[in-house]
């Protein structure tokens, strides 16, 4: 015969046995997955790429329609109220145009006057242009440019000037010829003959336009 105390282990091991197999025998279910990984996923799930070099829209997890985005222009630098006209074979003038508008040539001439205002501009924080015509024959002003640096002459070339310039481009429209320059020392303006190769003018209001856009 079994004792109370055996009796009751007995029932107890049945009870667990009984138990066990009930839960084994269940279907399993898959808790939701907490934290900030299935966050991120969720909200993967409820949003488009965006893509801000193309400007295109883009949803949000609730589906809403967001703008397109706005990519600001960054602000140009004014023209200074001066700007040197010079001449270039006009050969080279294409070359530099092909090759994105980025140059440099040196002048068998100081440039005193020249340095003097492209230091000025930079202070201001004005950009010095840059006025070319043709130096194989007298014709209309043909390119214009911004200078990016002035230098005095080597110690090989002492009365020399390097110029550099970028953003070379043709002058297009209505042709605009020598007279369309005023000199900065007579307020006069240019001979359509002039042959001088290196004049400081005042910045032609065409130019400031040009610049704007119009």
């Amino acid at each position: 015969m079994f004792t109370d105390a055996s009796a009751r282990t007995a029932r107890c091991l049945a009870h667990c046995v009984v138990q066990h197999a009930r839960e084994a025998s269940a279907p399993r279910t898959e808790r939701p997955a907490t934290g900030a990984g299935s966050a991120s996923g969720q909200a993967g799930r409820g949003r488009k790429i965006v893509d801000v070099a193309k400007n295109t829209s883009y949803e949000g997890q609730s589906g809403k329609k967001f703008s397109q985005p706005i990519i600001m222009k960054a602000k140009q630098s004014p023209l200074s109220e001066f700007c040197i006209y010079t001449i270039l074979h006009s050969d080279k003038l294409k070359h530099f145009c092909r090759e994105g508008g980025t140059g440099i040539f040196t002048e068998n001439k100081k440039w005193v006057a020249a340095l003097g205002l492209w230091e000025s501009a930079e202070k201001e924080n004005e950009q010095l242009p840059l006025i070319f015509a043709a130096a194989e024959s007298v014709s209309e002003l043909i390119c214009w440019g911004i200078i990016t640096k002035l230098r005095p002459g080597l110690s090989t070339k002492p009365d020399s000037t390097t110029i550099s310039f970028t953003g070379l481009k043709h002058i297009r429209g209505t042709p605009r010829f020598h007279n369309s320059l005023r000199l900065r020392s007579t307020r006069k303006q240019l001979s359509n003959n002039f042959i001088k190769p290196y004049a400081i003018c005042y910045t032609p209001d065409f130019l400031r336009e040009k610049q704007k856009g119009r």
